[in-house]
């Protein structure tokens, strides 16, 4: 099982991808911990790397791909992993599509025609991002670098969430939910993964005509605790340009409620 684990830090990936590690017994390769500990320990790594961690900055992708290889290499990466924060750009992807070429013909569960099995986006509202990191108590983590980190987040995000919507990876996670609910959703998404089997909650029509089959008094006062599944939460400014794609959404209905009243 070959995961992959994006989002803002505290939006919750690196507790769920723990989970998952534990639950397939696969390694759980975060790139925010790696750093951190090599800035505890004062390595050369470190060094090089705290300046941009304390300024929320994106770190050269030449200091993370010899990280990589040598993680996902490891004897222990044979039956799968789950890729905490990396890639976060397209370069970066390219460069672990090649590194992943080179090393999965090593593996002897490997298909061929998928790098990895899934990627997972995990998504949560600004307001409740920057409250979970300042009650994490990180030194780095004030209200400036908070907000720089979110702002190069989204700005190399977009095009990557396109890119592995594209290829029919992505999966969009509602975060802002309680950690047991995620969980739970999360544990049976790879849990179907690994059985070849996807059962996925879709909207057949154009979200544009969905008010024709469900009034909008319905959506109002429907409060559906469903997670669904969604390839790419679009920014609010183009959200008209594309509603007439087939959504799958992993937010939940009430969310959905106050889109719609917003736009349709």
């Amino acid at each position: 099982m070959r995961l992959i684990f994006l989002g803002v830090p505290g939006a919750g990936k690196s507790t769920q991808a723990a989970a998952i590690s534990s639950q397939w017994q696969i390694p759980h390769i975060s790139i925010d911990d790696i750093f951190h500990q090599a800035i505890a320990k004062e390595t050369y790594l470190g060094l090089k790397v705290k300046p941009y961690v304390e300024k929320g900055d994106l770190i050269p992708d030449d200091l993370i791909l010899d990280i990589i290889r040598k993680r996902l290499s490891h004897s222990s990466a044979q039956r799968g992993w789950v890729l905490d924060g990396f890639p976060s750009n397209l370069s970066q992807v390219k460069l672990l599509d090649q590194l992943l070429l080179e090393i999965l013909p090593q593996c002897r569960s490997v298909l061929p025609e998928k790098l990895y099995n899934q990627v997972f986006s995990f998504y949560v509202p600004i307001d409740v991002l920057v409250q979970r990191l300042l009650q994490r108590g990180r030194s780095e983590d004030n209200y400036q670098v908070i907000y720089r980190r979110i702002e190069v987040y989204q700005e190399h995000s977009a095009p990557l969430i396109q890119h592995y919507r594209q290829q029919g990876f992505l999966t969009v996670i509602n975060g802002d939910r309680s950690v047991e609910v995620v969980t739970e959703f999360l544990q049976d998404a790879v849990s179907n993964l690994g059985k070849q089997a996807r059962t996925k909650i879709t909207f057949k029509i154009p979200l544009s005509h969905l008010h024709k089959y469900l009034p909008l008094s319905k959506l109002i006062s429907l409060h559906l605790n469903v997670i669904y599944h969604l390839f790419l939460i679009l920014p609010l400014t183009n959200f008209l340009d594309h509603l007439d794609d087939k959504l799958l959404l992993s937010l939940d209905f009430g969310k959905l409620k106050n889109i719609l009243l917003n736009y349709l």
